[in-house]
């Protein structure tokens, strides 16, 4: 599970100017690195430009 992040709320919600509210992370893709790293790319819930791409080691794993 990824940690939640926390984004301006859109304006047609109608909340104050800069009330942040949670965004959910929708993982959309994951690929292998060079570097044998896991990278996984999400959809986030709202806004533009709250998306994130992940860098993730697997402990133990040896690909």
């Amino acid at each position: 599970m990824f940690p939640v992040k926390m984004a301006p709320a859109p304006p047609a919600l109608g909340l104050p100017p800069g009330t942040k509210i949670p965004v959910q992370s929708v993982p959309t893709s994951v690929v292998v690195g060079p570097d044998g790293a896991l990278y996984v790319s999400e959809l986030s819930s709202i806004g533009v430009g709250v998306a994130r791409v992940w860098r993730v080691v697997p402990a133990g794993c040896s690909w």
